[in-house]
């Protein structure tokens, strides 16, 4: 238990690769669904969706009923590349009584955006940011569909929301890229280089 404090302390201090091997050591004496779970949202957080879409898979099939656990699962397969399977876990979970949570509605819009599906993605993205309007990650997504379908005016506000409200670098290259896809008439080369956030920041 006290390795699993002292894991839990080291994500929350952001040492993300100390707190995994200190999540392992904890698992290899105190194996438990909650000490899982979290070293599974550890590993999302660090990139690893391999480990942690079979640790939540796992976890799925022992606990059915924890909507959590199956929401990670479609994030995680998501993360992974599996767009559709990761649509099919996370619409199903939609369907259940409650919300998705936020960061698993990104995740499905993200996918819906990737299977080249632009409406299915901007319909979650704006019924997530009708939930909370503060995270910069879903303004920027939102925008990121605007300019590709070209609505430059929409996309602007879109970005230069997300710039006002989280200041990450890739969302002011994607203003960038929106201006000079403007002066080039729209030129289709530049819409590669627009990013899509999948992950939420940490505050």
């Amino acid at each position: 238990a006290v390795l699993c404090r002292e894991a839990g302390k080291l994500r929350d201090l952001g040492q993300l690769p100390e707190a995994h091997q200190q999540y392992l050591r904890c698992m290899a004496t105190w194996s438990s669904a909650a000490t899982a779970y979290a070293l599974a949202q550890l590993e999302l957080e660090s990139g690893r969706c391999g480990e942690a879409s079979q640790r939540l898979q796992v976890l799925v099939q022992h606990h059915p009923r924890r909507v959590d656990m199956a929401a990670d699962y479609g994030v995680a397969l998501v993360c992974e590349g599996h767009y559709q399977d990761g649509v099919k876990v996370l619409e199903y979970q939609r369907e259940l009584p409650g919300e998705l949570s936020l960061h698993a509605s990104n995740a499905l819009g993200f996918a819906y955006a990737k299977l080249q599906l632009p409406q299915d993605a901007l319909r979650v993205f704006l019924g997530a940011l009708r939930r909370d309007p503060s995270r910069a990650e879903l303004w920027n997504n939102a925008g990121v569909l605007a300019a590709l379908r070209g609505a430059t005016d929409q996309a602007r506000k879109s970005f230069a929301r997300a710039v006002l409200l989280g200041d990450a670098e890739t969302h002011r290259q994607n203003l960038s890229v929106l201006q000079r896809q403007e002066r080039a008439r729209k030129d289709p080369a530049l819409q590669l280089d627009f990013h899509l956030d999948l992950f939420f920041r940490q505050p």
